[in-house]
């Protein structure tokens, strides 16, 4: 194996395992925003509650 076909093999391994993290901060990010919409909803209902209380 020469020095070109070395390196990418360790570039592949490195995008996959950029891919991966990626996956997971992207799994991450979606649970944050989903919570805090939740959170953003409870607000306003909460809101809505003092409003008309």
């Amino acid at each position: 194996m020469d020095t070109t076909e070395t390196s990418n093999e360790e570039m592949i391994e490195e995008i996959k395992k950029l891919s991966g993290q990626y996956a997971s901060f992207e799994k991450m990010i979606n649970t944050i925003v989903e919570n805090m919409s939740h959170m953003a909803e409870e607000d306003i209902k909460v809101m809505k509650g003092f409003l008309n209380g």
